[in-house]
Parts: structure tokens; sequence; C-alpha cells
């Protein structure tokens, strides 16, 4: 057992966190443990919890005999309402007197405020430990099961007392004979009907709401109406179909939205899970499952009886090998079902929800068991390969609209050079012989030296004989201006000219000077030396 140390609520072994604030639950021994109740019942050993309370083996210490002893809940145990209404119904839980029921021996309170319910130990295992471990059930051990089920039921309605939980969990199941020996569980909830003259409002009153999601009828999820022998046939309805399946009818994310289902929705056909069932099982259980109590069978024996007549018209499918769909033979069936836990709430006087029976659902078809959805490739690879197409159609044509414009101007343009309309025709050069700078001599620097003044003086008389050119004109093709009083050089009409070709070795020239216009070169007349 945990507890969690903020609320000091109990829970299961199997629980980690508190449902209430999430704490961490902690691990502590059972109290019960070693305790002998009333002096006379030793406890032994937890056999398991619930949502009453804990079940233990224990032992009567004077008769030296096995017993099973079911204690309740200490959160329960301190509401006296709740302890007067465990009084009241265990007496009449052992009233009942059938084989296939329970026997309680005994009821009362220890000194430590512990309330117990004695009753007889039985060894085996529920109904839902095999359906979990094996899988879904053959036909014929299912009706088997059904009939002595149906027979404790009878008897207890016959007592007045329905059961309110009953689930496969509170059916026990032996192998003392060979065969299945079926005793029903946990009486000590159900509930007394008695007549109003001898009605208790604080015991008998509908002020509590027990039961398992689950398994509960619609009347019991919905909290209206009264509850009577037919809410267990319903029960029991959920039960067949779990040992032929393999897993209850309706499931969910939380006990609400499952009792929402138990009261809206339509219970799904045990034919789309075992198509080798015949359809009268498939009848008998959709009557058993009818959301109002007038159109369930109205005794636990009638449903036993029309299923041993179904079970009989097809005898010959029920011992063929059973096609299970999505169950594998003799495998354990995944827990879906682990918040099967009983609740027990306040009932809401306020709280209504309607049935949808007004509505017409369209029959499910009989047989067919609805296939997995299938993806046809072709609705998808069709589609994208139209999109594809307009995509390039579209760019083809966006190119092949652009592309005469680019080659009509690439057409119109020619290749080379545009006549300029200023400019002059052009003349073929002839290779540079070096004829324009033959006659250009050096300018005379301002130094002195030692060369002879003759010579300067008959190349400045030859200079100025020929055109009388400025020396500044003289220039060729150095860039110069040439002054508005000389005359064109005869390179002037030739708009380019390729690159002035070096001097012969022979002759040195040196860059003029440059002259401005105005300046008036006056030849200086040097001595003659004697």
């Amino acid at each position: 057992m945990k507890v969690c140390p903020v609320c000091g609520k109990e829970y299961a072994d199997t629980t980690t966190l508190c449902s209430v604030d999430a704490a961490v639950l902690r691990s502590v021994d059972d109290p019960l443990l070693g305790q002998t109740l009333a002096e006379k019942y030793l406890i032994e050993k937890l056999v398991k919890r619930g949502g009453m309370g804990a079940v233990y083996r224990g032992k009567h210490v004077l008769m030296d005999k096995t017993v099973a002893i079911k204690v309740l809940r200490p959160s329960l145990a301190v509401d006296d309402a709740v302890v007067a209404r465990f009084s009241r119904e265990a007496k009449a839980a052992s009233r009942i007197s059938h084989p296939h029921a329970v026997n309680v021996t005994d009821f009362g309170e220890a000194e430590n405020g512990v309330v117990f319910l004695v009753m007889e130990y039985l060894d085996g295992r529920t109904l839902k430990e095999i359906i979990k471990s094996e899988g879904p059930m053959p036909l014929a051990r299912v009706v088997e099961i059904v009939r002595q089920v149906a027979g404790a039921l009878d008897a207890a309605h016959g007592q007045g007392v329905v059961h309110r939980d009953l689930k496969s969990d509170n059916i026990m199941l032996s192998q003392t004979t060979g065969a299945d020996w079926a005793k029903v569980l946990d009486f000590g909830i159900a509930k007394i009907q008695l007549s109003e003259s001898f009605a208790d409002a604080d015991i008998t009153a509908p002020n509590l709401v027990v039961g398992t999601p689950q398994y509960m009828s619609p009347e019991q999820c919905s909290q209206t109406g009264s509850i009577d022998a037919r809410s267990d046939i319903y029960s029991l309805g959920v039960i067949v179909y779990e040992m032929l399946a393999g897993q209850v009818p309706f499931t969910g994310e939380s006990p609400t939205v499952i009792m929402m289902k138990q009261v809206q929705d339509r219970p799904p056909s045990i034919l789309a899970t075992r198509a080798d069932l015949p359809a009268a099982i498939d009848q008998a259980i959709a009557k058993a499952l009818a959301k109002q109590p007038a159109d369930r069978f109205q005794t636990a024996g009638e449903f036993s009886a029309e299923l041993s007549r179904a079970s009989e018209a097809g005898v010959a499918l029920a011992d063929a090998p059973m096609p299970v769909a999505d169950t594998v033979p003799n495998a354990p069936v995944p827990p879906d079902d682990l918040d099967e836990i009983t609740l027990i709430q306040p009932r809401q006087e306020a709280t209504s929800v309607r049935s949808r029976q007004e509505i017409p659902i369209p029959a499910q078809e009989v047989g067919v068991r609805p296939g997995p959805a299938t993806v046809n490739p072709w609705r998808i690879m069709i589609p994208a390969a139209i999109v594809m197409v307009v995509v390039f159609g579209a760019v083809f044509l966006l190119t092949r609209g652009t592309a005469p414009t680019t080659s009509d101007q690439t057409n119109g343009q020619q290749t080379g050079l545009t006549a300029d309309p200023n400019s002059q025709p052009v003349q073929a050069l002839s290779p540079p012989t070096g004829e324009s700078e033959r006659g250009i001599q050096a300018q005379p620097l301002p130094s002195t030296s030692s060369t002879p003044l003759g010579v300067k003086e008959n190349a400045n008389e030859n200079t100025n004989q020929r055109g009388q050119l400025p020396p500044s004109n003289v220039s060729g093709n150095f860039g110069t201006e040439p002054s508005p009083s000389a005359k064109p050089s005869k390179n002037a009409n030739v708009p380019r000219e390729s690159p002035t070709p070096k001097a012969s070795p022979s002759v040195k020239s040196e860059p003029p000077p440059q002259a401005s216009p105005t300046v008036k070169t006056v030849t200086k007349q040097t001595p003659t030396p004697q």
C-alpha cells in the first residue's frame, strides 16, 4: 500500500503519483497485517485492493478455517451513512444461498474502527485475469459460465438485492471439478430493494453512485430513474461481450467519457470482431445492452436461455477453430481497462444525461467488418503530374514569348564600330618609315657645351628655312595643339595614328621644350672663335 504524504490518501502499490496533488507516494507497511479483528479473524495476506476497500486472506482463530476478509476503506468508514448502508447490504448478501454466489458469514466493526466483511475463501482466478491471459473464449464455455452467473443473480434478485457492481473482476473461476465453477463476489455494495413502508431514507435512498463505468447501465450513468434487477442484466451483457471479443464494448480516456458512451452510443456488433458466431448471439447481446430497461431481458435466466438456444443453432461453427480478428489466439489481451475501478460518489440530482434513442442510427451490415483505409498511390501521382505539366508549360510559353524580342535586337546590331557622321574617312596607313621625324632636330639646352657653335647655327638656319615653324609646332605626334598661325601638319588629316615608332638608334632625339605661342624664338649669335 502507498500513501500520499500531503493529503494522506491511500493507493495501490502500482500507483506512483497522487491524483489530487501530484505528490510522490510513499510505500508503507500495511498496518492490518498480523492484526486480529474482533478477536476472531487473523489477517495474514493482502489479496487485492478495490474501490470499496481491500480483500485479505485470513483465518478464523477458533475454527482454524481460511476465510476472505474485506475491509472497508478508512475514508469510507468515517461516514456513518456509508457504514450503515454497508452493514444493511451485508446482511442482505448473507441471505443469498446459491452455489454460484459467495457465502457471507460475518460482518462487524473492530475496536480500532475497522469495518469488515467475512466471506468464504475461494482459490482460483477471476474472469478478468483469464480473459487477459487467454484472450477470447469459445462460445460453449461462455454459455456455461453465463448459466452459472445468471443463477446466482436470479437468486439475489429474488431476495430483492441488486448487485450494482457486476463485472468480470467480481466473478471467480475455480477448477475444483475439472470444469469452470463460477462464483459471484462483492455483494457487499449491493442495493437492497424494500417497499416504501420499510424504506429508510438514510440507508436505502439512492444517494450514492456505485459501479464501474465500463459495466454500468445507462440508468446508473445518467443518475436518473430507479435501479433494479435489469441494471445487472445490462452489466451481464457487457461481460458476455467481453468474454467473446476479449475487450469491453465501450472504452475512453476518462470515466466520464465512458459513462457518456454507455448512455448515448450504440454498442458495437460482436460479429465485427467474431465473424464465426451466429447472428442470434449478436441479437441476444444487443437486447441485453438496450438503453431502455424495458427493452432488455427481464431476468438473467431469460438471457442465459437465449444464449443457449443461439449456441445450439450454431454448434457446428462453435466447435471449429475461431478466427478472431486483430487478436492472436491464446495471447494476452492489451490492458485497456486499467481504470476499471468502482466509483463511489454522491449522486447529483441536477445532473441529467438524456439517451439518444430517438435519433435513428443506420443498422450495421451483419458479417461485414470495415477494412482498414487504403491509400491509392495514383490519386497522388496523377494530380502531381498534372501540376508539373502545367508549370512547365507556363514557363515554356513565357520563355518563348520573350525570345523574339531579344533575337530582333541582336539581329539589328552589326558587329563592329558604328560610323560617326562627323568623322572623316579612314585612310590606310603605310608602314612606319620614320620620314615624318627625319628633319626634326633636338633643341639646344640652355647650358653651355663644348659642341662647336657652327653646327648649331647651321641647324637653326635649316630649321628656319623649312617652313619657318615655331619649335612648338614641330612636336609631331606629341599631342600639343597647333597655333592658329601655323600651318597644319602633314598628319592633320589622319584621325588616329598608330603609336609613334621608335627612332633609329643613330639619331638621338630629345623632346623639345614647350614654348608659349606668344614667345618669339631669337637665334643668339655666338662669336666665332678667332
